[in-house]
């Protein structure tokens, strides 16, 4: 899936507008394929106006709930491969 039928399958999905602004942010940073992103939460934060706190709590939810899968190397910024979850349609059978 590439950057844009990621943005696209994100339409409607359970989440806050926060959550969206830094996963969308957060995939200006990805190779066109939805992988390799390194920014760096203070680079995130500024980028969405937020405290980094704030950016360190919503990247943990997305990874919580399956949008990101973070990979840490020593000494760089984490790279992040974003997921699109499986979500339950509330809708009885």
């Amino acid at each position: 899936m590439n950057k844009f039928e990621y943005t696209e399958a994100l339409r409607g999905r359970a989440m806050t507008g926060g959550e969206y602004r830094l996963l969308t942010t957060l995939l200006t940073y990805a190779d066109f394929d939805c992988t390799g992103a390194r920014p760096s939460v203070q680079k995130l934060a500024k980028d969405t106006c937020s405290a980094s706190r704030r950016v360190q709590r919503t990247l943990a939810g997305l990874v919580e709930k399956g949008y990101l899968e973070r990979h840490e190397t020593p000494g760089r910024p984490s790279a992040w491969t974003f997921h699109l979850p499986v979500e339950n349609s509330g809708s009885p059978g």
